[in-house]
């Protein structure tokens, strides 16, 4: 059974990502994701405001006096993060009542590093522009790779505890030398 389980699981978030890869594109997704893009734009411009930075938003550009700017993309909404989050929890055995809760809270997690994340690179990009891409492209890709999984498994415990199955991170109770086990062959 676990392996039927862990190959549904697999085969659930290889189908997620093939969908991902054809239809989180701009031509198929550009327009209908405007309206994100620009409300995400203007709630990391209000982030930056409170972080003391000034900063003008056009559209889901965000500009700073001194001629810095990027722009929020598709990609910048941190939308595919989230869904991973969401898939895997999901797709992981358990109540759904108790997946729909972890992910409310979860998901959220993620929204909020996304900003710091988005608010960070644009005081890089006015302060130290020479780490700009450093942090883009490496630094915030690895703390948003390791928040989804980090997030993923203190799900997957929370949600095998509920459960009353006993989790596979956890360790087995210590035996001392010479006692025999308890219950059978297979001890858990």
């Amino acid at each position: 059974m676990p392996g039927r389980l862990s190959f549904r699981f697999a085969l659930t978030l290889a189908l997620f990502a093939g969908v991902v890869l054809l239809v989180f594109r701009d031509e198929v997704m550009g327009p209908a994701l405007l309206p994100l893009r620009a409300l995400t734009a203007d709630l990391t411009m209000r982030f930056i405001h409170l972080a003391g930075m000034e900063a003008v938003r056009e559209a889901s550009a965000i500009r700073h006096p001194s001629g810095f700017a990027y722009e929020v993309s598709r990609g910048c909404m941190g939308l595919v993060p989230a869904a991973i989050l969401g898939v895997s929890i999901l797709s992981y055995p358990g109540k759904l009542r108790r997946k729909l809760t972890w992910l409310a809270a979860g998901i959220p997690v993620l929204f909020a590093i996304n900003f710091a994340r988005l608010t960070n690179l644009f005081y890089l990009g006015v302060q130290r522009p020479e780490l700009f891409h450093l942090a883009h492209k490496v630094v915030w890709q690895v703390v948003i790779i390791a928040s989804v999984f980090v997030l993923w498994l203190l799900g997957v415990i929370w949600l095998d505890s509920g459960s009353g199955t006993r989790h596979w991170l956890r360790r087995r109770p210590s035996r001392s030398l010479g006692q025999a086990p308890t219950g059978g062959l297979n001890p858990a």
